[in-house]
């Protein structure tokens, strides 16, 4: 017996008594639970006719092998010689096939095609990996002719295309291993992160506190960026630019710049090397049309087409876009509008929205309960002292309709009234949400200053902080020039992982140096690399030599075979703790 739930009402699954004996399967409108008893009458839930069953159980029937079905096009002795072996990547299907073959490769394609349903695509491998990025070419052979493809893997979806980002689904199992490893309240570091199957996994599938990736390669990082939103992974930080580079200046790609729409707030912080954009909205932002000034067009107004047009801007330059709603006082009618189109907008464009609640707690709960399919891409501003959003405490009242939190930490001063406070609030915040940062100072009763003015300790607020901007506030806030070199200032702080996986196998050696500068007491290190299976018993001499440079002690926990490159030839990960 199997109840019909419909696709946009998964939750109701919870409501069924569900026989764990048998297998949920879907089409594109239902998904079908095998339940023990009745639904009941009020959850409106139908049950699958016996045709539909039959239908599931005979698509759930083995297939013909590729090798049973070439035989109708190659003698046994050619299958013998052709290279059966595939990879499966989404719906596209790889193949190698080699010269002498390549004038079959229709009847090959086709019949890997009909070996197995989900194939939409077959590819041939054309040419070696190669390059700056270690890219491989594929010529197209039968299906639909494209490269871009989700991939469905360990609880997470991988978008990415198979010509312009490496990626290597034989990892799976290795992915798993490796995140199964990750413990509560981890920071991670995966350089070398392609469009981000460690990191998505690792934030989908453990509890880490937040997971950063670098990635030289700009399109795999605008992979990495839209696997972040489709896979709702908001403690996930993707970084564009070279590990090395990215690794020194960390603290200028964890906390990033805020600027209007206006090109001349823009452009002199493009000209820095950072990782966040928040662009702090005015109420004409919103508006659909730009001003009319004597019948011509104000170019300079603001609009909503002059936002969209920004926003795609920072994205195609790799930047992690957040956006301020507009400050000022607003009704509750207006505040409820605003927040329901730009979480609509957030989830349509992937940025996230920055958002506050002046409001009482029972007016926020309604609003909240109203905003809830779009609260996920909303980050929750703490407020300062008159208002319901001050502390930790005050937002666990909202839960589950908050599960994102701005923490201003000039605000949490104000309230808090001291810096050892304000670092115990951030842990506590971190126990519970997924945090993103406003970095200033405070003094006085003025709400911000240079980072290096007030009394709140920077450096130990940095060190428990996910990521967010350097906001400094002064007589005019845009003021570009305080701005930026308070961020020069915070980019000099460095930060420490308790995890760094770097999965680049071939050259993945000159990056040791950097990955242990991020290294502690403590750190565990995934690195891989190729090799022989005669060297296995030096495989561990790079790591040592390193460690040793840089005067550091370290502990070969494990050395893991997770592939073959070829014959006699091995991709292995080496499992290290930093001592």
């Amino acid at each position: 017996m199997y109840a019909k739930v419909p696709k946009q009402s998964k939750e109701l699954i919870k409501k069924l008594r569900i026989d764990k004996k048998k297998r949920f399967f879907s089409d594109d409108c239902f998904v079908y639970a095998p339940i023990i008893a009745q639904p009941d009458k009020e959850l409106g839930l139908s049950l699958a006719s016996p045709e539909e069953i039959k239908q599931f159980s005979e698509s759930k029937k083995k297939s013909a092998t590729l090798k049973e079905l070439l035989k109708k096009e190659f003698t046994e002795e050619k299958i013998e010689q052709l290279k059966t072996s595939y990879d499966i990547v989404g719906d596209i299907a790889i193949l190698e096939i080699d010269p002498e073959f390549e004038k079959k490769k229709k009847q090959i394609g086709q019949s890997l095609m009909a070996s197995n349903k989900r194939i939409r695509t077959v590819l041939m491998k054309n040419g070696r990996h190669q390059g700056e990025f270690r890219l491989q070419k594929h010529a197209h052979v039968v299906g639909e002719d494209k490269r871009e493809t989700t991939h469905k893997e360990n609880n997470s979806l991988i978008t990415l295309d198979v010509d312009t980002s490496y990626f290597s689904a034989r990892l799976a199992s290795e992915r798993k291993r490796v995140f199964r490893q990750v413990k509560e309240g981890e920071s991670v570091m995966a350089f070398f992160s392609g469009a981000g199957p460690y990191p998505v996994e690792i934030s989908k599938n453990t509890k880490a506190k937040y997971v950063y990736g670098i990635e030289l390669n700009p399109e795999a990082h605008r992979y990495a960026l839209r696997n972040k939103f489709q896979n709702k992974c908001w403690n996930f930080l993707p970084i564009l630019g070279d590990a090395k580079k990215a690794s020194k200046k960390i603290g200028g790609h964890i906390l990033g710049l805020k600027s209007s729409i206006l090109p001349e707030q823009l452009k002199p912080r493009l000209e820095k090397d950072y990782s966040i954009h928040e662009l702090f909205l005015f109420d004409d932002d919103l508006q659909p049309e730009a001003r009319q000034l004597d019948h011509k067009v104000d170019k300079k107004a603001h609009n909503i087409t002059k936002l969209k047009e920004s926003i795609e801007m920072l994205k195609s330059k790799g930047k992690n876009v957040f956006v301020h709603m507009p400050l000022g006082e607003h009704s509750l009618t207006n505040l409820l509008d605003t927040l329901l189109y730009l979480g609509r907008l957030s989830k349509e464009m992937q940025f996230n929205t920055i958002a506050h609640l002046h409001c009482s707690f029972s007016e926020a709960m309604k609003i909240l309960k109203r905003t809830e399919r779009v609260n996920p891409y909303i980050f929750f501003e703490n407020l300062n002292e008159d208002s319901e959003f001050r502390t930790c405490k005050d937002f666990l009242r909202f839960k589950p309709y908050i599960q994102n939190v701005c923490v201003d930490v000039a605000h949490l001063g104000l309230c808090l009234k001291s810096n050892s406070k304000v670092i115990e609030e951030i842990k506590e915040f971190n126990r519970h949400f997924n945090l993103y940062f406003h970095i200033s100072n405070v003094k006085g009763n003025l709400e911000g200053r240079k980072v290096e003015d007030g009394y709140l300790d920077i450096n130990q607020i940095f060190n428990e902080a996910s990521f967010g901007i350097c906001e400094v506030f002064s007589a005019d806030e845009s003021n570009p020039i305080e701005m930026l070199s308070s961020f020069d200032k915070m980019s000099e702080c460095k930060k420490h992982f308790e995890r760094i996986i770097m999965p680049l196998p071939m050259g993945a050696e000159g990056f040791l140096d950097d990955a242990l500068e991020l290294s502690k007491k403590g750190t565990i290190v995934h690195f891989y690399n190729f090799i022989d299976e005669e060297d296995m018993h030096n495989a561990a001499q790079r790591i040592l030599a390193a460690c040793k440079k840089q005067n550091k002690k370290c502990k070969i926990l494990e050395i893991v075979k997770c592939g073959h490159h070829s014959p006699g030839r091995f991709r292995i990960c080496i499992d290290f703790s930093v001592e």
